[in-house]
């Protein structure tokens, strides 16, 4: 049940990142950071459903490998947003 949880929270995460982004483009310029975060939240929570029997330890690596991506495609947004100042 929780690996279920995870999975739809995942999507859900990933489609309101999409979102966000065409939002965030009236902004600035090559949101895409914030695009491809949100298209790797859906196929993590996609792969989740996909595979359930995959087992706990599988499941911690792919948590894993999801949260470094995830981070890291966060981390580049953070810089390309740190340019832009509160008007």
């Amino acid at each position: 049940m929780l690996l279920m949880f995870i999975a739809s929270w995942a999507i859900i995460i990933g489609l309101l990142e999409i979102y966000g982004a065409f939002q965030l483009r009236k902004v600035i310029e090559n949101e895409w950071w914030l695009v491809v975060s949100g298209l790797l939240s859906i196929a993590f929570g996609v792969i989740m459903f996909v595979h359930p029997g995959a087992g706990a330890l599988a499941v911690v690596w792919i948590i894993a490998w999801y949260a470094i991506l995830f981070g890291c495609l966060l981390v580049g947004l953070a810089f390309r947003l740190k340019k832009y100042q509160r008007t």
